[in-house]
């Protein structure tokens, strides 16, 4: 006969462990090509989207004015504020093109209005980062990331 403490615990085992862990199995053990076929269904959106290069670009923008904030905010606290006009441009640039990325990838119908918006900020960034790209190379970075961008929004807004 079979006690109570064998059922809820068996071999040090508690019973919801065990089941948990037998789930756990079944899923593994689905054949791999079961769950791929399911996982296929959704590669068709993958990198099809109509503004998968505006995302790219103002993500790369918005990366490389991270590191150029970094920057100022790292020589404004040692005393150096060469770059103190930068950090509020910089801050605007990484705002917008989150904003742009954002709108870009879900195809908003706000997206031109931010387009407009996100190119007049890449371009004040732009002419910031001109001043010192020849002293940092963060600046340069940026401002590079920048033009790219506004190449890619003016072509878009025509």
């Amino acid at each position: 006969m079979t006690s109570l403490k064998s059922i809820s615990d068996v071999n040090g085992v508690k019973r919801r462990s065990f089941i948990a862990m037998a789930a756990f199995a079944g899923v593994v053990a689905v054949p791999v090509g079961a769950r791929e076929t399911k996982h296929d269904m959704h590669k068709h959106h993958a990198g099809h989207s109509k503004n998968a290069g505006l995302v790219d670009a103002a993500i790369d923008c918005s990366k490389n004015a991270m590191v150029c904030r970094n920057h100022c905010i790292d020589l404004l606290q040692s005393g150096d504020v060469t770059l103190s006009d930068c950090l509020s441009v910089v801050n605007d640039t990484i705002a917008m093109c989150d904003s742009l990325a954002q709108l870009a990838s879900s195809e908003s119908a706000h997206l031109p209005l931010m387009e407009k918006a996100c190119l007049a900020v890449c371009k004040d960034c732009q002419k910031q980062c001109d001043k010192h790209k020849d002293h940092h190379r963060v600046c340069k970075d940026c401002m590079e990331s920048c033009s790219e961008l506004i190449g890619l929004l003016e072509s878009r807004l025509g």
